[in-house]
Parts: C-alpha cells; sequence; structure tokens
C-alpha cells in the first residue's frame, strides 16, 4: 500500500499530523470491527501502520507486494517448492489480539510482584511503559491515572485523562468528569454533552453546587438545558432546583450564567405553556425576583445584587438585609443611587421591600415642602395610615409573608431532597461494598471487607480524605491478590475482569458521597 493510498484509506491529508491519523484510525476502527470486516480491518490496519511509518520515518511493515524489479534487472526465480498459502486476514487479527493481551499480562505480572513497601512511583513507571507499549488499550491507560492518583500526583492524572479521550478512549471523558468535575474545560463540557443524557448533567450540576464550584456550575447549567432542549423526553428538575441554582449564583457573582439559564428556561415554559407550574409549587412571587434579578445588567452593583439573591434564600433574615443595603448607601452613596435607579425601571417587587434602603436621606426643606403641597402642618398631620411610609410598610408585609412561605418551601423541599438523596446513596455503596467483598480472595476477605465498610462509613460521615487515593491504592492491592490467589488452570484475566465490575459498581456508588474530594 502506497502513502497516497493509506492516506485515502484513512481520509487524511499529506501534512496531516500524527494525532490526527491516530484519530482518524481510531474513528474507522467503530465501523470496521475484525470479527464483522475482517478485509476492511485489514486494510485500515495497513494504512494506519504504512502512515504512522513514514511520520517515524522507519520502513513500513510488508503488508504490500514488494515493488517490480527495474527493467535491467532479470525477474527473480520463484521459489522452489510449493506455493506459499494466502494469509487469512482474521489469522492475522487473532494473533495480533493474542499478541495486545500477552503484553498486559506481562505488565500485570509485573504489578503483581511489586513488593507492599514499594515505592509510590513505582505502579507509575510500569503504567507509563504499558501505554507505550499498548497505547490501544484503554486498561493501560486506567493503570496510569489509578497510579498517579495513588501517588498524590492529581495534576499529572487528569493531563493522563486527556490524553486519554484525545487519542480515542472517549470512555474516559466520563471519568474524568466524576473525578475532576472543576478541571473540565468548555470543548471537554460540550464534548461530554455528546455522551451522556441531561440526567446525568443535573446531578452532576447538583454535585457542583454542593462543592461551590461556581464558574464550572453556570457553565454545566447552560449546557445541561440545551441538551434538554434536543431531548423533549426527558424531565426536567422540579422548578425548586432551577430557582435555588439561579439564585446561588446571582449571589456568587455569577450573573451572566444566570441570566442565560433564566431565559432559556423562560422560553422553554412559555413554549411549553408550564408557567403555572410556579404557582403549583408556590413560587409565583421568588420567580418574579429571578426575572427582575435577570433583568438588571453586569454593571449593578454585586453587594446589592447579593443582597437581593439572599431575599428569597434567606427571608428570615431580613431586618440585616435591610441594614446592610443602609450601610453601602452610607458608604457609595453615588453606587446606591445608581442601584434605586435600577430598580426602579426593572425590578418593581424588589423596589417595594429595598427602595427605602437605598434612597438618601430627606433634607428638611425638602419634607417641609411636601407637607405644604399636601396642606399639612404643625397640628395637621395626616393620618398615619393615609402616608406613604404606611403603604410602603402594608406592601413590603404582604410581600415578605409570601417571601417567607416560599423560602420554607424551597428549603424544606430541598432539605428533604437531599437527605433522601444522600441515604440512597449510602445504600447502594453498602451494597456495592458487600458485592465486592463477597469477590475478594478468601485470604484476605476480612481485612478488605473491613476497609471497604470503613470507606462507606467515612463517606457517610462526610470525612471524604481517605478516600482520595484509597481507592486506586486498594485498586492495585486487590489485583496482586486476584493473581496471586488465582488457582490453577483458571484464567487471571477473566477473574480479575469480574473484580473490575465489582470495583467500578462501588466507586461509582461511592464516589458521589466523596464529590468534592
Amino acid at each position: 500500500m502506497t502513502l497516497e493510498e493509506a492516506r485515502s484509506e484513512l481520509g487524511v491529508g499529506p501534512d496531516a499530523p500524527p494525532d490526527l491519523v491516530r484519530r482518524g484510525y481510531l474513528r474507522l476502527l467503530k465501523t470496521r470491527k475484525p470479527e464483522v470486516d475482517p478485509e476492511g480491518f485489514a486494510r485500515l490496519r495497513a494504512a494506519y501502520e504504512v502512515l504512522k511509518a513514514a511520520q517515524d520515518g522507519v520502513e513500513p511493515p510488508r503488508t504490500q507486494a514488494a515493488p517490480a524489479p527495474p527493467p535491467d534487472e532479470p525477474p527473480a526465480a520463484p521459489p522452489a517448492g510449493p506455493p506459499p498459502e494466502a494469509t487469512d486476514p482474521s489469522d492475522s487479527t487473532a494473533r495480533s489480539a493474542r499478541t495486545h493481551e500477552q503484553r498486559l499480562d506481562a505488565f500485570r505480572e509485573r504489578f503483581s510482584r511489586l513488593p507492599h513497601d514499594a515505592p509510590v512511583d513505582a505502579p507509575v513507571d510500569i503504567a507509563r511503559e504499558a501505554v507505550e507499549a499498548v497505547p490501544d488499550a484503554i486498561e493501560a491507560r486506567k493503570w496510569l491515572v489509578q497510579a498517579l492518583l495513588a501517588a498524590g500526583r492529581t495534576d499529572e492524572a487528569a493531563q493522563a485523562y486527556r490524553d486519554a479521550f484525545y487519542q480515542g478512549h472517549s470512555a474516559l471523558l466520563l471519568e474524568f468528569a466524576r473525578n475532576f468535575p472543576a478541571r473540565l474545560t468548555e470543548e471537554e463540557l460540550h464534548l461530554l454533552a455528546t455522551v451522556v443524557k441531561p440526567s446525568f448533567l443535573w446531578g452532576f450540576a447538583e454535585h457542583l453546587l454542593e462543592a461551590e464550584e461556581w464558574a464550572q456550575l453556570g457553565r454545566v447549567m447552560k449546557v445541561a438545558f440545551e441538551v434538554f432542549q434536543r431531548t423533549p423526553d426527558e424531565t426536567p428538575p422540579r422548578p425548586q432546583f432551577f430557582v435555588f441554582v439561579l439564585l446561588r449564583l446571582h449571589e456568587q457573582g455569577h450573573a451572566d450564567a444566570a441570566r442565560a439559564v433564566t431565559a432559556l428556561y423562560a422560553s422553554w415554559l412559555k413554549a411549553e405553556d408550564l408557567m403555572e407550574a410556579f404557582e403549583g409549587e408556590r413560587m409565583t412571587a421568588t420567580w418574579t425576583m429571578l426575572q427582575e434579578l435577570a433583568a438588571l445588567d453586569d454593571g449593578f452593583p454585586q453587594a446589592v445584587r447579593m443582597v437581593l439573591a439572599r431575599l428569597p434564600l434567606q427571608g428570615s433574615q431580613l431586618p440585616t438585609l435591610h441594614e446592610s443595603l443602609r450601610a453601602y448607601r452610607r458608604r457609595e452613596p453615588a453606587l446606591a443611587a445608581a442601584a434605586l435607579a435600577s430598580l426602579q425601571q426593572r425590578c418593581p417587587l424588589y423596589l417595594s421591600v429595598f427602595g427605602e434602603d437605598l434612597a438618601s436621606e430627606a433634607r428638611p426643606e425638602r419634607a417641609a415642602g411636601q407637607a405644604a403641597s399636601t396642606g399639612s402642618g404643625p397640628g395637621q398631620a395626616l393620618p398615619f395610615w393615609r402616608t406613604r411610609g404606611f403603604r410602603q410598610v402594608a406592601l413590603s408585609a404582604a410581600i415578605i409573608v409570601a417571601v417567607f412561605c416560599v423560602v420554607a418551601v424551597i428549603g424544606g423541599a430541598l432539605e428533604h431532597s437531599q437527605r433522601r438523596l444522600r441515604e440512597h446513596r449510602l445504600e447502594a455503596a453498602g451494597k456495592a461494598a458487600t458485592a465486592l467483598c463477597a469477590a475478594v480472595p478468601e485470604s484476605d476477605r476480612e481485612a478488605t471487607c473491613a476497609a471497604l465498610l470503613r470507606m462507606v462509613s467515612q463517606a457517610g460521615a462526610r470525612d471524604c480524605l481517605p478516600f482520595v487515593g484509597g481507592f486506586s491504592k486498594l485498586r492495585l492491592q486487590l489485583h496482586q491478590r486476584v493473581t496471586r490467589d488465582t488457582a490453577p488452570g483458571q484464567d487471571s484475566a477473566e477473574a480479575w475482569s469480574r473484580m473490575t465490575q465489582h470495583l467500578a459498581d462501588f466507586e461509582a456508588a461511592l464516589r458521589p458521597l466523596c464529590h468534592r474530594s
């Protein structure tokens, strides 16, 4: 196969870098499985080897016929004896698969021979060699990540994840998101959205909310809603979730993301004719406040925006919020006046509650003029119930009552939901630990089961520090024990495959309890 033919087979140009060639190969490999299309797979593999050899500056493998001899040389005599048998591409594929597995077995054996007191970097060195020797094996990539995490080299572990999924191991992108949620770039987040359902992204947003990763939370909420709009069969979270998250984003200085998601949500509610959803949840006033917050531009003072967002979140602290705005008015009179003007233009509900706190103190001559214009003076004071102050107090009181009701609904629903969710996660982690415990070799079962249950207990108590690196060390130890204790005649790779599934189930159940680590 010539270089031109190889490039045509992979669909790349003459100047394609090695990474692009590899991605083209891995993309086509999904549709040319050796067991389904052995001839197509053989052509694809030959093309990849030819281009890889050309990039490395070495001779390509002899997968094509030798070139014809020059005209001035006689043709070579055919070899004596019977003609060679044609090579079956499926046989070549099977041999390649056996070689692939033999290389992995060699590295598994090296891991199993590591002493218990080996340096923490020893598994890292072996895993790096495995990745270089068998780059197509996702297991080698996982070894490297686990060894780096166990050694406390988190930055390198994150980079190992990126190297893996950018080189074709897309399954590791989901694992990267779970282990390093705050490190996902905008591009990686959109890539993740192509392989997961909106329900995963909503849960991801909940984890970021608990971890107080505000910038990433805003990005995930936008992407999650965009994906949700493309999958109409999915059910969105309840209104309380959206309102609570968006208010917290306003409070923490991420108004741009909160505005974007508010607009998406409002548009969806209108299109689906679901505006009564807030009425059913007794949250109409809170939704109105959220929309008023979204109407404020980036120049609106953050200190005032924070207080406005806290009103529906912490209605019981209303006197403190009033005093905060009065102190801000005394400290920043010009900015307070600008904030008041914005409230007058765009936020009538908030204006009725906090307008007086941002207004300047009335001067004596202004007060006298107002008294003259109303015909009141000394001895002619209006009844209190007719004064503007009384009307403001009455309106504020009505709004405060509504806000207290909303706060009770939101707080109670969220607290109950979070408690139930955590109980469910603890129960799932306990079941996964029991299943993993039963799969552990009997000689080490007692100590390992105790360690597993201790990890669940620590996670339940929010003591997640032991989980950092501990799970990766446990994985390596179990691999050594499975390899050591496999009975003669049994396949250690098959036994480890079963153990890997139990480990994955246990990690998936435990990690949400310790997502901050």
